[in-house]
């Protein structure tokens, strides 16, 4: 009931979404009170998932194609196939911590990786409506890293596309952003001076984030809340 109610926000209600697929530098500068929550996502391996109702095939399919992912529906014997990937990261706009959650689930459950940032406070709504943390919450089987950049910390590239996944991710992670480019370069500066948190799926995937947000510039705590 979830997903189909998900899947038909996206398709009445495009409004929703900003920039999924592109124009990542063009919203990097944007620091106000008002900014959407992002989400960053992606799915490398291509994924399939089988369904028996045509309609609701090609609700995921519309789904996924306006989440910017590649996308190809098979029928065989009254089943229908949707295979999709989408390896590189992109932003999913939302205008609420309850929207961003339920797309998170969403997101999850159709086989992405997901990154979005939190306050640390996490149990002031981690049972509002659409958000039971069936993934990533310490009570289940996720990992919880807090992170947080207090001086400003700059990244240099030489490839656009690896410049827009920077900038896709530190939004996810709710960081203060700034880019300026110059001779075929691209320098973002990021601030991110509040702990947040971000939830992972597991310790694995956690210990490997915690790695990169390092490399990055960030602090970072970890309570291991698991046996591994």
């Amino acid at each position: 009931m979830k997903t189909q109610m998900l899947t038909q926000m996206l398709l009445l209600a495009p409004f929703l979404l900003v920039s999924l697929a592109s124009g990542a530098h063009a919203q990097a500068d944007r620091n106000d009170g008002n900014q959407e929550l992002v989400i960053a996502h992606r799915v490398v391996e291509w994924q399939t998932k089988h369904f028996d109702d045509q309609t609701k095939a090609k609700q995921h399919s519309e789904t996924l194609t306006r989440l910017g992912a590649e996308v190809r529906m098979d029928q065989h014997e009254g089943h229908i196939d949707v295979t999709y990937r989408s390896p590189s990261w992109r932003p999913l706009r939302v205008e609420s911590d309850t929207l961003a959650h339920q797309w998170q689930e969403w997101l999850r459950a159709s086989g992405f990786e997901t990154i979005h940032g939190h306050s640390p406070d996490h149990d002031e709504h981690a049972h509002h409506e659409g958000h039971d943390h069936e993934q990533g919450d310490a009570a289940s089987d996720g990992d919880i890293v807090l992170y947080r950049a207090p001086a400003w910390g700059a990244q240099h590239f030489d490839q656009p596309g690896k410049a827009d996944e920077f900038v896709i991710l530190t939004q996810a992670l709710r960081c203060q952003i700034e880019t300026t480019g110059h001779a075929g370069h691209t320098d973002i500066r990021f601030v991110c001076p509040q702990w947040t948190a971000v939830e992972f799926p597991n310790h694995k995937v956690a210990e490997a984030w915690i790695k990169w947000l390092e490399s990055a510039g960030f602090e970072v705590k970890h309570e291991d809340y698991h046996d591994h």
